[in-house]
């Protein structure tokens, strides 16, 4: 009667959890990377919704601007806020420079812009949708 594993056994047996660790860790990687772009798309939408609220309540226009690939700035009240992206996330629409402003009294949005598309290198995207003649703001 023997005690034990063979070493071929254990080679095996260390084998297969490295390879399960493996592609836990790819999954994770992947979630990860899904939860950063998603992120991303819930803190333009509620910078875009800022915007919309600061027209209402100032009675003064507020914008929305896109600057470059991972930068944007909040024009609200007269004063401008710069704000990035978190890392390897970044614009694909609008192209830079253009703007999503909402006017008074109602914040009122009649620009042709109607999405902002966020993506990563992996391929990942997220909308945020603007709809109605008021601007609401929406990540599907």
């Amino acid at each position: 009667m023997r005690r034990g594993f063979t070493l071929l056994e254990l080679l095996v047996a260390v084998a297969l959890a490295l390879t399960l660790a493996g592609l836990g860790l790819w999954r994770l990687g992947t979630a990860v990377a899904l939860q950063r772009v998603h992120g991303a798309a819930l803190q333009v939408a509620a910078d875009v919704e800022r915007a919309r609220e600061a027209a209402r309540r100032s009675q003064r226009a507020a914008c929305w601007q896109r600057l470059d690939d991972r930068r944007y700035r909040l024009l609200l009240e007269g004063s401008a806020t710069v704000r990035s992206l978190p890392k390897f996330v970044f614009f694909l629409e609008p192209p830079p420079g253009a703007r999503l402003c909402y006017y008074p009294p109602a914040g009122e949005f009649p620009a042709s812009t109607r999405k902002i598309v966020l993506g990563d290198r992996r391929g990942h995207l997220r909308k945020v949708k603007i709809v109605g003649v008021t601007g609401k703001v929406i990540v599907p």
